[in-house]
C-alpha cells in the first residue's frame, strides 16, 4: 500500500522527533461511555513564578450517528479557545473525509483516499476559501513516488505557492527517503537502518545548491531492559537524550537536551502518561 506523501521516510522523522522535549507534562485518559476523555497537564514557569495549565480533549463515536463518523478531537485549551477534528469513513472503500476547524475562524476540510498502489489527499480551507493542498503518492511500503502542491486564493491574485516531489525505497534492514522542499530547491534526505531487533539508526539532512549540506542530524533508538533510550546530534551542537519506560498502565517519558557550546543551557522534560 502506498503512503501519503506527508509519511514519506516517516520512522526516520518519528525516531528523531518523537519522545524529545522540554515540558513537564500529566496526560490521563479516562474512558466516559462512548467518549475517551484525555486530561492534560503542563507545569509552566514564568519569572519565577510555577502553575499548571491544563486541556481537556475527547474522542467520541456516538451510536446515534451516522455509521463510520466519529468526533476524534474535541479540545478546551487553557486560553478558553476550542478545537474539533471529526471524520467520516465508509463512505467508498479507502475513502476517509476530515474537518479540522477551531473557534478562531479557522476550519479545513479534507477528503484521503488510500486504496492499493495510490494515496491521494486534498485540503481546502472552507472558511476563507484561502488555498487547497493537494498530494499524492503512487507505489508501495518498499517503494513509491510522490508529488505535493498548495495553490493560494487570498488576495487579488492566485498562485501556485508550493510544489514539492518525493519518492522512498526499502530494502531489508534499510529504507532511504527524500523529499524536496522551497519549490524543488532543496532536497531532504532521510534514512533508517535498523541494526537489529533492539537497536535503529536514523538520519535527517537538508541539502541545496548554494548549501551542499545544510542541517543535519544522527540518532539511535535501542531497546534496553530499563526501557527505550534514544539520542540524537545535530550540526547546531544540540545533544539530545530521551528514555521511555512503561510500568503497568504508565508510560514515563523523561528527556533532556544540551548544546554542546554551552553546557549550562541544560534543558529537561518529564511526562507522565496513564
Amino acid at each position: 500500500m502506498a503512503p501519503l506523501f506527508a509519511d514519506i521516510a516517516k520512522g526516520s522523522k518519528d525516531l528523531l522527533s518523537d519522545d524529545y522535549g522540554s515540558k513537564v507534562t500529566l496526560k490521563t485518559k479516562i474512558p466516559a461511555g462512548p467518549a475517551i476523555l484525555t486530561l492534560e497537564t503542563e507545569r509552566l514557569s514564568k519569572g519565577g513564578a510555577v502553575s499548571l495549565a491544563s486541556k481537556v480533549s475527547a474522542k467520541v463515536t456516538p451510536s446515534f450517528l451516522p455509521k463510520g463518523f466519529s468526533i476524534d478531537k474535541f479540545q478546551m485549551k487553557p486560553d478558553g479557545s476550542n478545537a474539533l477534528e471529526t471524520s467520516l469513513t465508509g463512505v467508498s472503500p479507502g475513502l476517509k473525509l476530515t474537518f479540522k476547524g477551531t473557534d478562531s475562524s479557522t476550519g479545513d476540510l479534507g477528503v484521503e483516499y488510500v486504496k492499493g498502489k495510490i494515496a491521494a489527499t486534498a485540503v481546502l480551507d472552507v472558511i476563507e476559501l484561502s488555498k487547497v493542498s493537494t498530494s499524492a503518492c503512487f507505489g508501495c511500503s518498499s517503494k513509491s513516488v510522490g508529488v505535493s502542491a498548495t495553490y493560494s486564493m487570498a488576495g487579488k491574485e492566485c498562485a501556485l505557492t508550493s510544489y514539492n516531489l518525493g519518492g522512498s525505497y526499502a530494502t531489508g534492514a534499510i529504507a532511504v527517503g527524500a523529499t524536496t522542499g522551497s519549490k524543488l530547491s532543496e532536497v531532504n534526505v532521510n534514512t533508517l537502518y535498523k541494526v537489529n531487533s533492539s537497536l535503529s539508526v536514523a538520519t535527517a539532512s537538508s541539502h541545496a545548491s548554494d548549501k551542499p549540506l545544510g542541517k543535519f542530524s544522527i540518532g539511535c533508538a535501542y531497546k534496553a531492559p530499563v526501557g527505550l533510550i534514544k539520542t540524537k546530534v545535530d550540526s547546531a551542537g544540540l545533544l539530545s537524550a530521551a528514555c521511555v519506560k512503561k510500568v503497568d498502565n504508565y508510560t514515563v517519558t523523561a528527556s533532556g537536551s544540551v548544546p554542546s557550546s554551552d553546557l549550562s543551557s541544560f534543558k529537561w522534560g518529564l511526562g507522565i502518561s496513564i
